[in-house]
């Protein structure tokens, strides 16, 4: 099925800016944007003005396949990720 790719927009890019400074703060490794093909739920959220960051998951394969891996190893970095986000970020 088709699924519009993340356009760049300013509150994207705000957002970002709002969590590299949170990452900063907190000795996580800040998030350089780059440009994928595909679409995401992010995108969709993002096309009715919604800011976003997509990839903010684990690290891992074969994204939305039947053959989609994690790493585990991955899982701690992910988990305090979204911790620092959400003492963070509003």
């Amino acid at each position: 099925s088709f699924r519009i790719c993340m356009e760049k927009s300013e509150k994207n890019e705000a957002l970002l800016e709002k969590v590299n400074a949170a990452f900063e703060k907190t000795g996580l490794p800040t998030l350089n944007p780059i440009m994928l093909r595909g679409g995401s739920d992010a995108a969709d959220a993002s096309a009715f003005g919604i800011p976003c960051l997509d990839s903010q998951g684990t690290r891992g394969g074969g994204s939305h396949t039947i053959n989609e891996f994690a790493f585990l190893s991955s899982l701690e970095e992910s988990a305090t990720r979204a911790v620092v986000l959400a003492y963070y970020l509003d």
